[in-house]
């Protein structure tokens, strides 16, 4: 079945049906809206940068590489389970062959267990380890054999 796959994928790139890229998924660390202004966050500067930012000019991702489509699937609130569920299912059905993605979440997961005993934080941390593997199983489905997938967990909202 995987080689099956791995070669419809090859033939779709081939004849152009698909766009290599870049692919943000996660939570509100990866997201514009708290910046302040449009294509302010993390990964729409990669992908893109701003005239503000000018010690930057030429180094974003666009620049590099203009052939790249750019997904920004990250999404406030979002968790592991969101990111599996929601995100993932949707790159599947967006034609974008990530050469690149940045992935941000766990941090939603860890605030849901305010309040929780240790035994109930011990089984969710499980739950989220399985959960993280399932998405770097499917990411590397999805993407091209050479992709690089960048995970940021470390929940630090300073």
């Amino acid at each position: 079945m995987r080689l099956r796959r791995t070669l419809e994928m090859g033939l779709l790139r081939r004849m152009g049906a698909m766009g290599e890229g870049y692919v943000a998924l996660g939570d509100s660390m990866s997201i514009d809206e708290y910046t302040g202004y449009r294509g302010g966050g993390a990964a729409s500067l990669l992908y893109q940068n701003l005239p503000r930012w000018q010690e930057f000019e030429g180094k974003d991702l666009k620049t590099l590489f203009p052939h790249w489509k750019f997904l920004l699937l990250a999404a406030d609130g979002a968790t592991s389970a969101h990111v599996l569920e929601v995100q993932l299912p949707s790159l599947a059905a967006s034609g974008v062959y990530p050469r690149l993605v940045t992935l941000t979440c766990g941090g939603n997961d860890l605030l849901t267990l305010y309040g929780a005993s240790l035994g109930e934080g011990l089984s969710a941390a499980q739950e989220f380890a399985q959960r993280l593997e399932r998405i770097l199983a499917r990411l590397r489905g999805l993407a091209t054999p050479d992709a690089l997938i960048l995970v940021g967990n470390i929940y630090d909202p300073t």
